[in-house]
């Protein structure tokens, strides 16, 4: 009864009501499910595009992430110092590379950022010192990257002994007695180096020297002339030719494995060609592509030897070294430091990854131990 007098009220009350009267009351209910629907559709709009935006910015993101572990990683595979690595960066933004990877894989594109930034207005304000320093790391970069010299840039151009400056230690090596010894640069005169020797030497100095001197992520070896001056003094004579080595360094690492040493004479005594001798020796520390050795074989300093030497169990390298460091352990026994030559980025990576090894194994090494760096590799 009561909903029957409900409808009949809103009957009456829509038949008391005027055809324009109803007209505007249809128009007024348009319009307001008019302004909520395009209410709703701007809400889902925005809301769209965020989520669209936010997933493309996440996405960027971790593939800026996942680049740049690629690329950190390939650094560490390569051996990269810190300003290699942030000069091979600046390489492949001037070769216009949206990733520094394709660098490491393409010589051409490494050469043409190269040219650029040694043609830059920036490399030219330089001073001699500071532009012999990045043609040192670029140089550096070649030889671990797997490149030839450059055509446009030889190795060691832009580098002489001039830009070594005041204040940095060399370490001399005698070629006659093969004594090496420490000294520093007191004066850069035109003609020479002049150099205060810093440690003890046992003989008198010879004329023909060679040097090296650490520079950021490599070293400057270089043969030179010496002219006494005075009692602890030496003029070295300038040089252009500097050969460039790497200087990567690694924490000896003492390990205990057998080994195989022989002396790779270039010119073979006698008519008959005939086997190498090999000396039972034994392996007793590893700094990445450095091995220190006790051998029967009395090892001349400077020579090649050829190395065969077990690392760890089931792991065996064979290769061709260049002798370091020769001390006598007694009458019949020597302590020689190699390190191997020539090898190739996946060679040096497992030395490394048997260098880490050995630490984790080693933690904790006993007194009495080896600590010292072994002499790094040339690459």
């Amino acid at each position: 009864m009561i909903w029957q007098s409900t409808v009949h009220s809103v009957r009456c009350g829509a038949l008391a009501l005027t055809a324009s009267e109803r007209a505007d009351a249809m128009g007024s209910w348009s319009s307001s499910w008019g302004v909520l629907l395009w209410a709703l559709l701007t809400v889902i709009i925005v809301g769209l595009v965020v989520f669209v935006s936010a997933g493309m910015i996440l996405r960027r993101r971790r593939v800026h992430r996942q680049t740049r572990q690629s690329l950190e990683d390939r650094f560490r595979q390569a051996g990269l110092s810190g300003p290699e690595r942030k000069l091979l960066v600046r390489l492949a933004k001037q070769a216009g590379l949206e990733s520094p990877e394709a660098i490491f894989t393409i010589e051409q594109t490494f050469e043409a950022g190269a040219n650029d930034l040694l043609t830059s207005q920036a490399f030219l304000a330089m001073s001699t010192g500071n532009q012999g320093q990045v043609s040192a790391v670029m140089n550096s970069l070649r030889q671990k990257l797997g490149f030839g010299a450059s055509p446009n840039l030889p190795t060691g151009q832009g580098v002489s002994t001039r830009s070594i400056p005041q204040g940095a230690e060399l370490t001399l090596t005698d070629l006659r007695s093969g004594e090496s010894f420490d000294v520093i640069v007191e004066t850069v005169e035109p003609e020479a180096l002049i150099v205060r020797i810093l440690t003890q030497v046992g003989a008198a100095i010879s004329q023909r020297l060679q040097g090296r001197y650490s520079n950021l992520g490599c070293a400057w070896e270089f043969d030179t002339e010496a002219t006494p001056r005075g009692e602890d003094r030496i003029a070295l004579g300038h040089t252009d030719r500097i050969r460039l080595i790497n200087r990567r360094r690694f924490a000896r690492v003492p390990i205990r494995g057998d080994a195989l040493l022989a002396e790779l004479d270039f010119f073979q005594e006698g008519a008959e060609p005939r086997p190498l001798e090999l000396a039972q020796s034994t392996v007793v520390a590893i700094a990445g592509p450095g091995l220190l050795l006790e051998t029967t074989l009395r090892a001349t300093l400077r020579s090649k030897v050829l190395v065969i030497a077990q690392l760890s169990e089931g792991m065996v390298i064979r290769g061709v070294a260049k002798v370091r460091r020769v001390e006598a352990i007694d009458d019949e026994k020597y302590s020689v430091a190699v390190e191997l030559m020539d090898l190739l980025p996946e060679e040096i990576s497992e030395l490394t990854r048997q260098t880490n090894l050995a630490a984790q194994r080693r933690a904790q090494p006993t007194a009495g131990e080896p600590t010292k760096e072994l002499e790094p590799t040339a690459v």
